[in-house]
């Protein structure tokens, strides 16, 4: 007998009646009539090429095949109900274990001093490892070779969940000190830019993707105006660095802006434009939804990112239909 052919359901039934050695006995201990029972012990003895119990009297006894099946009857039917019936567990506190997070660069600096704080906090068994965003990591949550990604304008395909984190406006970095942003009535650096300085002054375009267009100039085109984009660079992160030390601009998000001019000599003036605020999101794939590992890990960024605590629930995200961080 080849254990496809055995239906798993008669092997309770069967438990129950080696150890009842009674029909009626057995059917009320897992909840069936007396003649489901007895339908089920003619299967058994079908399936086994066995009589499992016979008669000895005005009682049943198991046959010795049936004595013999005993004990590793009932440890297979418990090593079943532990699979089954177990859910994996997980401790912050002393599992080890490694995530994988793809995400862009202007969130690694944003996002990765709190995760990383969080973790030594409350997962300090835990590892992290984190990649450089690409289009394909979308991909790569399906294979499971990155448990998530973190970036802007992800769109999801079959099998992935997107769970928003935030949405970034846009401001403008100049040099602390710019002679162009002077106020020359006031003689004092000026907190507002207009319209005509901003198309005048020369730019940094951040491209991660080395496109030459972006939404600024999109926006501007809407208004039949264009600006000098004098360098094009792909990193968030080297775009404030080049600002500090020219007479450059750049347009960034509010979030990597503040952190620059918390350590560099940068202005962060509001972008004298109207344009669309950025969704930064969390992208996962649906597999893993009821994995505690990784449902904690979804909690900690969630946390992370938009400010709750980590031992908030996670609520369901929200589905949606491979994502690129536009530029600036």
């Amino acid at each position: 007998m080849h254990i496809a052919s055995l239906d798993l359901n008669l092997l309770r039934g069967l438990d129950a009646l080696i150890a009842e050695c009674s029909v009626t006995r057995a059917a009320r201990r897992v909840a069936l009539t007396q003649p489901a029972m007895s339908r089920v012990l003619g299967r058994l003895r079908v399936a086994f090429d066995d009589p499992l119990l016979v008669r000895s009297g005005q009682a049943f006894v198991p046959s010795p095949r049936a004595e013999a099946l005993r004990p590793r009857l009932r440890e297979a039917l418990l090593l079943l109900d532990g699979i089954v019936g177990d859910a994996p567990r997980f401790d912050p506190r002393t599992t080890r274990r490694t995530f994988h997070l793809a995400t862009v660069d202007q969130v690694q600096a944003v996002a990765l001093p709190r995760i990383t704080a969080l973790l030594s906090q409350v997962g300090p068994a835990i590892d992290l490892v984190v990649h450089a965003w690409a289009p394909g990591h979308m991909e790569s949550l399906t294979s499971g070779a990155l448990d998530a990604v973190i970036a802007p304008h992800q769109t999801v395909g079959a099998g992935l969940v997107r769970t928003r984190l935030y949405a970034d406006d846009f401001v403008c970095i100049a040099r602390r000190g710019n002679d162009a942003l002077r106020d020359p009535r006031r003689g004092k650096a000026a907190t507002r830019m207009s319209l005509s300085r901003y198309t005048e002054l020369s730019h940094v375009l951040v491209a991660p993707n080395a496109s030459p267009s972006s939404i600024v100039d999109t926006a501007l085109a809407r208004l039949g105006k264009r600006r000098r984009v004098a360098l094009m660079v792909p990193s968030f992160l080297v775009a404030p660095i080049i600002v500090s030390q020219s007479d450059f601009i750049a347009t960034l998000g509010r979030r990597i802006a503040l952190l620059s001019a918390s350590y560099l000599p940068l202005t962060v003036l509001p972008v004298p434009l109207e344009l669309p605020a950025t969704t930064v999101s969390l992208a996962w794939h649906e597999r893993m939804r009821n994995d505690p590992g990784h449902t904690w890990f979804r909690r900690l960024l969630v946390s992370a990112l938009g400010g709750g605590p980590v031992t908030h629930p996670h609520t369901r995200p929200r589905e949606h239909g491979s994502a690129r961080p536009r530029s600036l």
